[in-house]
Formats: C-alpha cells, sequence, structure tokens
C-alpha cells in the first residue's frame, strides 16, 4: 500500500483543527493555560539568560577567590 502525500489544503485543514482545538482548550481551562505560558516563559527566559551569560567574557577569579587571596596576602599565606 502507498501512502497518500498529503496537499497544502489537507496541511491547511490539520493547521486549523489544531489551532481550534488549542483555542477551545484554553477556553476551558484559561488558569491551567496561563500556568503553561507562565512557565513556559520562565524556561525560555532562563535559557536566554544562560545563553547570554555564556557569550559574556568571565572574570578571571570570582568574589569570593578574590577576597580569599586577599586575606592570605594580609595574613602572608602562600599557596
Amino acid at each position: 500500500m502507498i501512502a497518500s502525500i498529503p496537499t497544502s489544503r489537507d496541511m491547511n485543514a490539520f493547521a486549523t483543527e489544531a489551532q481550534e482545538r488549542a483555542s477551545d482548550m484554553v477556553k476551558e481551562n484559561p488558569a491551567l493555560s496561563m500556568l503553561v505560558i507562565f512557565g513556559v516563559g520562565i524556561g525560555v527566559g532562563a535559557l536566554i539568560g544562560e545563553a547570554m551569560s555564556m557569550q559574556r567574557a568571565r572574570p578571571s577569579a570570582t568574589m569570593a577567590e578574590r577576597i580569599g587571596r586577599q586575606i592570605c596576602d594580609t595574613l602572608n599565606i602562600k599557596f
């Protein structure tokens, strides 16, 4: 049996049906829809923030390392 190739009319009908189902789900469950969108927004924001922080040049030492070095220099401790 040979599978038929979907036409643009079939794809348009599929997309329209999917859009209508999504719209109905949002109308039936508005609070859940808002929570899902909020979660997606937090996730996308975290991914963008991580990507942006990876592009910036990382400092050679963290604040804790710098403070530790200052304390060691003050106490004349060599590593």
